[in-house]
């Protein structure tokens, strides 16, 4: 080992130099090149798969079954044949089995864990459409047969006006005894009778409920009175519908049935 200073040869262990008196340091052995560590980067936790509805985009939480924005449900629903039963896929029109249409939407009853569907709001039937309705079933009793062809022309131009009169209560007895060789005469006189009849019968039952009714007396007997009273009424409404119908129709010449009675038969003709 050498001085560092003037190059003299030193001793081992020798802390000083003999020659200049420089003192001895042991060369360090070199380091060698390491490189720090750099730390870890932590990586970002990744981010959980969050649920989203399918018809809103809204957050779900975990388990939910329905959303809690537009309330539409989460769980897949499945398509079942409503004729053999068969799963159907979903875009899948109709059935693969039967070829049955498939239905418009799922059927709730066949996912698993659903419960029933909510209550679809009913449809709002305005007054117009009620009306509409009434109308088509006021039009529907009103059609009934007519057979006016099968009647002769110089018949029917020489009795229609003697025809009216079967609609006239007991004046009915008029045309049936004076013209019983009038076909036609017949054909109105057969439902101005069985309109008379039918009269007859309704207002003996409501007569005799009318009398029943005054004998109850009190708070109940009046109230079955004024029911009884409305269904009178109605049922007299009726009959004048009817009586004024035949009139019309035997006035203008037309063999045409009344509606309820016009196919019950007395009279032959």
């Amino acid at each position: 080992m050498k001085c560092i200073n003037c190059g003299n040869e030193l001793e081992e262990n020798a802390k000083f130099c003999p020659a200049c008196g420089t003192a001895v340091v042991e060369a360090e052995p070199p380091k060698e090149n390491i490189e720090p560590e750099k730390p870890s980067e932590e990586k970002p936790a990744e981010e959980k798969a969050v649920n989203k509805c399918k018809n809103c985009g809204a957050a779900l939480e975990d388990g939910a079954k329905f959303c809690p924005v537009c309330g539409a449900t989460t769980v897949p629903q499945v398509v079942v044949c409503q004729n053999c039963g068969t799963k159907i896929e979903p875009g899948i029109k109709f059935c693969p089995s039967c070829g049955t249409p498939a239905p418009m939407g799922p059927n709730p009853s066949s996912a698993p864990g659903t419960g029933p569907a909510p209550f679809a709001p009913l449809p709002n039937i305005g007054p117009q459409q009620q009306g509409a309705s009434a109308k088509q079933t006021f039009e529907k009793i009103s059609k009934t047969p007519d057979t006016t062809s099968e009647y002769e022309t110089d018949d029917i131009e020489l009795f229609k006006r003697i025809s009216i009169v079967a609609y006239l209560g007991l004046l009915v007895l008029i045309p049936i005894l004076c013209f019983p060789k009038s076909r036609f005469t017949r054909f109105h006189s057969n439902q101005g009778l069985i309109l008379l009849i039918v009269e007859a019968i309704f207002y003996l039952i409501f007569g005799a409920i009318n009398l029943l009714v005054a004998a109850i007396g009190g708070v109940f007997g009046i109230i079955l009175m004024i029911l009884v009273g409305l269904i009178t009424l109605a049922g007299s409404v009726v009959v004048i519908y009817l009586i004024v119908t035949g009139i019309i129709n035997a006035a203008k010449g037309r063999a045409r049935e009344l509606p309820l009675l016009g196919k019950f038969r007395i009279l032959k003709y």
